[in-house]
């Protein structure tokens, strides 16, 4: 199986396709087969990624002092997220699997475990420090 980097997609995306001017990019199939191959980057770079492990805090303050943003894979790999104020008050929503745990909101579910990765990446390479 052959590869694809970011480069590759990028330099594609100006080819000019036709006698009128239009960029791959712009064109109706030539945009899917971009947005195809970033999709297909994320999958690789998901696989060749640490897992998120269960019940581990992933937190991150915010950048105004106001708080911090709590999230936490549980035992069902629903995903919990909690956003707490200075003072210790907080709101906690969750977002289930949509196989077992009867979630409703799987492009949610999913956006909040790529959160989980760029908080822990983040705390990793760009920490808040008190």
């Amino acid at each position: 199986m052959s590869s694809i980097s970011k480069s590759a997609i990028q330099a594609v995306r100006d080819y000019v396709i036709d006698d009128n001017g239009c960029r791959l990019e712009t064109d109706y199939f030539g945009h899917q087969v971009i947005a195809a191959a970033e999709a297909h980057l994320v999958t690789l770079e998901r696989q060749s990624s640490m897992p998120i492990p269960l019940h581990v805090f992933f937190e991150r303050k915010d950048d105004m002092g106001q708080g911090r943003l709590r999230l936490i894979m549980d035992g069902d790999a629903d995903i919990i997220i909690e956003v707490i104020s200075t003072e210790g008050e907080s709101l906690a929503l969750e977002f289930c699997t949509a196989v077992t745990g009867g979630g409703r909101s799987s492009k949610v579910r999913e956006a909040l475990y790529n959160l989980i990765h760029a908080i822990r990446d983040e705390n990793e390479t760009n920490p808040i420090l008190t």
